[in-house]
Formats: structure tokens, sequence, C-alpha cells
């Protein structure tokens, strides 16, 4: 674990809303360096298997992981309810 704080930049939103453009931009106009997560793609790295039992919850511990270890970075996501966002916030020691 790293003695440096991460930081997460959580963009949340519908699909086709703008999030993976936005990160994008970030990525470029930020002066530190920043991992970019995006659920689209986690999801596709899944087996059908766990999709089928929440795939998305599967999604919240690698983010707040990459964070804790001192890691910048940027998750593209949506959470829809209030209690998936509070969950991250735990689980990222904040």
């Amino acid at each position: 674990m790293s003695d440096r704080a991460g930081k997460v930049i959580l963009l949340n939103g519908t699909s086709s809303s703008g999030k993976s453009t936005i990160a994008k931009e970030l990525r470029r106009v930020l002066p530190e360096p920043y991992l970019y997560v995006s659920i689209d793609e986690f999801l596709h790295q899944l087996p059908v298997s766990v999709l089928e039992d929440g795939g998305r919850l599967a999604h919240e511990w690698p983010n707040a992981a990459i964070a804790r270890a001192g890691n910048r970075v940027i998750v593209d996501t949506v959470l829809q309810e209030p209690a998936a966002f509070r969950k991250l916030r735990a689980q990222a020691g904040r």
C-alpha cells in the first residue's frame, strides 16, 4: 500500500451522457496522470455468470482498491441509488 493518498473522480450518468468524453478530456488537462476505468469496458471483461449475479457490484471494489493503493483514477459508472454512492465512498475509506 502507498503512503500517498489516492484520488477518485467519479463520473456518474446515464448511457451516452458524455462520461467517457469528459474522462478523456480530464486525463488530457489534469497535471497528474489518472487511470481511467469505464463501467462498459469493465463489464465486457467479466464472465456472463458474474454479470447475471450483479456484475455491477464487482465494479465497485477494484476502483476503491486502486485508490487506496495511492493511485489516481477516473471512474465512469452508473450509480442509480444513493446507497451505491455511500457504499463506494465507504470502500474508498472516505
